[in-house]
């Protein structure tokens, strides 16, 4: 694991390892060089952007409720039911979380130091399926700022340290920030830009999500239309190291979150020739 510690903009040009193996930044420290054409503007918006959804769920509505209050209790319930599953998925028993944890984690928390610990879990490459698509995931270095970075937006965002990836079909970044240059509470956001054909300035769609830290190697990514449960297994004396995303995707009507449609589980194993299947499950929620 190489966690670098930075002092932006003075720093052009930053060389870490990336499994023994030297990954080069130039120009930003978050844009690896094999990247060098995705625009710093993707980085600024995504973050902006993950920001507005933070506030979004964090706003009471028009009946008094939060949304981030029902997407805890609708998490609260998922992981219950996956956690009774015996037919071949991988369990949530490791993810012991509270409904309290969530809000906590949006407004702001003060364990951000061990944060870039939990990023840096997932590091390195990753080969699984998403649904049937063979998918290649790249988790590089996380990169700590000893002077925040900001970036500017109707709320002004400052960036304590972020981890760049490819996931497959685009990149983006894992982020813990704060919401101003020297508060000691932070949070967790991330971005997803999905591109045409691995051509990174061919973006699809943009995806900003926030994070809930549940230890050094689990953490809870929301959408504004997806959850995922995402863990690093380490390897044992039965199986290999693994990365698995465990979701579902959720509708919200002002006062309840519901499923849309099945829910799923990806596995990622280290080794490109073994890519688990993708699997499906109906699992009913309903939170208010």
């Amino acid at each position: 694991m190489t966690v670098m510690k930075l002092k932006w903009p003075q720093v052009l040009l930053l060389i870490v390892f990336l499994s023994g193996r030297p990954v080069i930044f130039a120009a930003h420290p978050l844009i690896p060089e094999e990247y060098r054409t995705i625009s710093e503007t993707r980085l600024q918006e995504g973050v902006v952007s993950a920001d507005k959804f933070r506030r979004e769920l964090l706003r009471r509505g028009a009946s008094g409720q939060r949304q981030i209050d029902s997407l805890a209790r609708a998490c609260l319930q998922f992981r219950e039911q996956m956690s009774k599953r015996s037919d071949g998925f991988e369990s949530l028993d490791g993810f012991k979380i509270k409904a309290k944890q969530f809000l906590k984690a949006l407004e702001g928390d003060s364990g951000s130091k061990r944060w870039t610990r939990t990023f840096d879990s997932f590091q390195g490459e990753w080969f699984g399926k998403w649904s049937e698509m063979p998918v290649d995931h790249r988790w590089y270095p996380t990169v700590s700022f000893e002077s925040r970075l900001r970036i500017d937006g109707f709320h002004d965002v400052f960036i304590l340290a972020g981890q760049f990836a490819w996931v497959g079909d685009g990149f983006g970044w894992n982020i813990v920030a704060s919401e101003t240059a020297k508060q000691k509470k932070a949070f967790v956001l991330g971005s997803v830009y999905h591109v045409q054909e691995g051509d990174v300035l061919q973006v699809r769609e943009h995806r900003p999500h926030v994070g809930v830290i549940l230890g050094e190697r689990r953490l809870i990514w929301i959408t504004r239309g997806e959850v995922f449960f995402e863990e690093r297994l380490n390897r044992s004396r039965d199986s290999s190291d693994r990365y698995i995303i465990t979701g579902f995707r959720y509708q919200y009507d002002g006062a309840r979150v519901t499923n849309s449609g099945n829910s799923f589980q990806a596995v990622y194993t280290r080794d490109r020739t073994k890519r688990p299947d993708w699997k499906e499950i109906w699992v009913g929620i309903s939170a208010e």
